[in-house]
């Protein structure tokens, strides 16, 4: 784990670390994704709206946003709440090292993933991915992990594929070469990258079996069932299920208390300022907000819900 931390020892040199709790730090995800887009315009609505100084910041996915946090390299983060869920319970990537700094302040969209296939490639199942070119994402990602938990789930070893770890960006880009097979991406739907691909490669996306969905549902209480609506992306003719995770924004536990609180005043009152910044925003919702949420809530979170009436636990 701290091999991680160490790696992102850039991070902190570049943009050094926060001096005041009123200039705060947030992680969001690569380019290509939601989280950068969607993190950058609440940092700015944010900073708009208060005498806060928000930043956001390219991120380098759930697992070490997680990290970054515990650490207090930084001050808030978007992550996959599968992920926020295993570091406080310390399984997974945090195996034997629990997190349990990290509190939640909103849950925010679905997450879907995606199974995305070049139609030549001949991949009509889960099962047809075996000797294929496949990219799984980048290890100790939120992407990663749903992707071997799938394979779990089908009684599938990693062995059986060719696996690629990379990015978002770096997987469109072999997709588009020819290079990949097939690739996993866990993101808000439409996600920009799948759609300027589906633009030049002609794709399909593979739905997920019924008894699989109930297995992964049962196994992992933080998926649901979701659709893919028929064109999504270019040469997408029919309805796809699959699963989706929820996209948590979650901080520090030493953050502020009225800073939270205020955080979230903002948000919901403005929160459809954010309309035009990503298809998934037009999801939130505050009667959602602890829709998924997996990890405990920062008591400036519990006290604003409560005052606008949502069912808070202690």
């Amino acid at each position: 784990m701290k091999k991680i931390i160490l790696a992102l020892i850039c991070f902190i040199v570049i943009t050094g670390c926060s001096e005041s709790r009123d200039n705060l730090k947030l992680a969001t995800g690569a380019a290509g994704g939601t989280y950068y887009p969607l993190g950058s315009a609440i940092a700015e609505l944010l900073t708009d709206e208060s005498d806060l100084t928000v930043n956001a910041y390219t991120g380098n996915a759930s697992v070490s946003n997680t990290l970054m946090l515990d650490e207090e390299l930084i001050d808030m983060a978007l992550v996959q709440s599968n992920v926020a869920a295993w570091a406080v319970e310390g399984i997974g990537s945090f195996e034997n090292e629990p997190v349990d700094s990290i509190t939640g302040i909103a849950s925010l969209y679905s997450e879907v993933i995606q199974i995305i296939v070049r139609e030549e490639a001949d991949i009509e199942t889960f099962y047809d991915l075996e000797e294929k070119k496949v990219g799984l994402g980048k290890k100790d990602s939120g992407n990663y992990f749903d992707a071997v938990n799938l394979f779990e789930a089908h009684k599938m070893s990693l062995d059986l594929v060719e696996p690629y770890y990379l990015t978002f960006s770096e997987s469109i880009d072999a997709m588009d070469k020819g290079e990949l097979d097939a690739v996993f991406i866990t993101s808000g739907i439409p996600t920009s990258s799948v759609s300027l691909m589906s633009s030049k490669v002609k794709i399909n996306m593979l739905s997920i079996e019924d008894a699989i969905l109930n297995k992964m549902i049962s196994d992992y209480p933080f998926y649901t069932r979701e659709v893919v609506p028929m064109n999504t992306y270019i040469g997408l003719s029919e309805d796809k299920m699959t699963l989706s995770t929820r996209a948590l924004w979650i901080c520090h536990d030493s953050l502020d208390e009225e800073i939270v609180y205020d955080m979230l005043n903002i948000f919901w009152t403005n929160y459809n300022r954010l309309s035009d910044v990503h298809q998934s925003t037009k999801e939130l919702s505050i009667n959602d907000a602890l829709k998924g949420m997996s990890i405990p809530l920062h008591p400036g979170a519990v006290k604003y819900y409560k005052e606008h009436g949502l069912e808070v636990q202690d």
